[in-house]
């Protein structure tokens, strides 16, 4: 009984451990540095969104009124890019990557990024071991856009 306690304990330990560790802020996480927002904001009446058109998932953005074609942001072939959300000024845009032709679902290998709402300053911001963690996904920006 006691042993079981003993273990109950250290497992308590390390889940509170490892909470305290969560990254609170944009900056200085996991030892990299988010760049500053430097580009125009995505419109409001522009669409984020993830699409195969290319052969891997890639980020785009396009008009809501279906007039004017997709605008790419993302484009590597290693990578299959999703969940794209968009900051609340509409500055940065924060998504996960998995290596190309791995299923989205498996959040044991991804990795969370982002960008400028013009896909510059492409940033890993989470790497895929960063912190021990065994999977991660579906990232939220706080109402202010200053923590995830």
């Amino acid at each position: 009984m006691v042993v079981v306690l003993i273990l109950l304990l250290a497992l308590a330990v390390t889940l509170i451990h490892k909470k305290a560790s969560y990254p609170a802020k944009l900056l200085g996480i996991c030892g990299t540095a988010a760049a500053p927002p430097g580009s125009a904001p995505l419109p409001t009446s522009n669409l984020l969104f993830d699409a195969n058109r290319t052969g891997n998932y890639e980020i785009y953005t396009a008009p809501v009124d279906g007039l004017s074609s997709p605008h790419q942001l993302t484009d590597d072939k290693r990578f299959d890019s999703f969940y794209a959300r968009a900051s609340p000024d509409r500055r940065r845009i924060l998504f996960y990557r998995v290596p190309a032709g791995v299923p989205e679902s498996n959040y044991m290998v991804t990795s969370l990024w982002m960008m400028d709402a013009d896909g510059s300053h492409l940033t890993e911001i989470i790497s895929v071991d960063c912190y021990g963690w065994l999977f991660q996904g579906h990232a939220a920006w706080s109402p202010d856009g200053s923590r995830l």
